[in-house]
């Protein structure tokens, strides 16, 4: 299935879709009209500090690494 998506302000409620050419020759096209959150919050480089001080890690890298590469070997065995 091919998609397109675009995102547009509306002028006197009215929008304009232009297809391109690979969708102007199907027979039935749908569209879906959602609304945009455009006050979502940006994130700040504070609010990442935050979110990494808050990650407690229990494991060194290297024990991180060695877990990685168990789960690894189980995804390879033969059952």
């Amino acid at each position: 299935m091919e998609a397109m998506r675009i995102t547009q302000r509306p002028k006197k409620g009215l929008i304009t879709i232009k297809l391109p050419e690979r969708l102007s020759k199907t027979k039935l096209v749908e569209v879906i009209i959602l609304p945009v959150e455009e006050d979502a919050p940006k994130k700040t480089i504070e609010d990442i500090r935050k979110l990494k001080s808050s990650i407690k890690m229990k494991m060194s890298l290297n024990e991180v690494e060695q877990e990685c590469e168990k789960m690894r070997e189980e995804w390879n065995k033969d059952f």
